[in-house]
């Protein structure tokens, strides 16, 4: 079953892990191995992800990259097998994970040629699921024949309603050539992207039965958005309304090309960045966690294999406490 959660009380705490599993689809093997890259033993490397993830003791763990099926449902279902009982389907995958429920709500996407990666798994109830598609003008190069969006999910963590929304939004793709650099174009994909979060989530929030007023909100995931990118890191709290704690044990960078050698191999070349994120949404004056703190671990493989990290990103761990509820008088 999934680990105790330590030094914390659990039904005061919550903790949140997300991880960029890095598991791929076959053309997106063969491009690596064409690039000289690779091979990086997806099916091996998820049964590795398993014990690591469970090991967190999170309540709720948000993934990104699950594009190889195989390796993907291998995944989801010993997170299963570890006491995460309640899990999605991937964004824009079909329905092979075995454990996972139908989505209350599924948006239409446009032709893809790729999922969109995502998936939830949780120690605690699913109250509501949720597919969400962004638009197809939102996305440029690769990602724009990929199924990108966002899952959101409503938890029933020890009786309280916590919301949370998983994404892994636009990257800076050589490909996203408009008139500028990739790297611009990309910035603005993820712009118009963080948009549509924040204008799903004030729909939400409008309506008190779906997220009331001292409930707390989540954005997780890979954002592809450097935090020590003075301009857009900035702008994406701001479109989001989310609150970023001031970071981080365990090392500044979460895709470190440096450290990383998966990293480093695909890469090459370039400088390392901290991509990664557990966001509090803050629209409106909403409460935070108390006492939250956020810290990277490296994941490392022991099967003795040409890599020795379990993927390229390293795993992002927050977890806080909620904050006092007063007693019924």
């Amino acid at each position: 079953m999934a680990g105790e959660r330590s030094g914390q009380d659990a039904p005061e705490g919550l903790r949140i892990a997300t991880y960029n599993a890095m598991l791929l689809s076959n053309a997106m093997c063969m491009a690596e191995m064409i690039k000289g890259v690779g091979p990086f033993h997806d099916e091996e490397r998820a049964s590795e992800m398993v014990g690591v993830l469970a090991a967190t003791g999170a309540d709720v763990i948000v993934l990104q990259e699950l594009f190889g099926q195989d390796a993907s449902a291998s995944l989801m279902a010993g997170l299963y097998q570890e006491g995460y009982l309640y899990q999605t389907h991937v964004l824009g995958a079909g329905y092979w994970v075995k454990n996972a429920a139908l989505w209350d709500v599924e948006g239409r996407s446009h032709t893809w040629v790729e999922n969109g990666g995502v998936a939830i798994a949780s120690a605690h109830p699913l109250a509501r699921r949720e597919a969400r598609f962004f638009t197809e003008e939102s996305s440029c190069g690769y990602d724009a024949y990929a199924a990108k969006g966002f899952v959101y999910v409503e938890i029933d963590v020890w009786g309280r309603r916590v919301h949370l929304v998983g994404t892994h939004p636009q990257s800076t793709d050589p490909g996203c050539i408009s008139g500028s650099r990739p790297a611009d174009t990309a910035a603005r994909c993820r712009a118009r992207q963080f948009t549509e979060i924040d204008t799903f989530l004030t729909a939400l929030e409008t309506e008190p039965s779906r997220i009331g007023p001292d409930e707390h909100v989540f954005i997780v995931g890979d954002l592809n958005v450097d935090r020590f990118n003075s301009r857009e890191y900035p702008a994406m709290l701001a479109a989001l309304r989310a609150w970023d704690a001031d970071r981080h044990m365990g090392g500044e960078f979460s895709l470190d090309t440096y450290t990383n050698d998966i990293a480093k191999a695909r890469y090459a070349g370039l400088l390392p960045e901290d991509l990664d994120y557990v966001l509090q949404r803050v629209r409106g004056g909403r409460a935070r966690m108390s006492d939250w703190q956020v810290r990277l671990e490296r994941p490392l493989t022991g099967l003795g294999m040409h890599y020795k990290d379990l993927s390229d990103h390293y795993l992002l761990i927050a977890d806080g406490r909620f904050p006092h509820r007063p007693r019924a008088t």
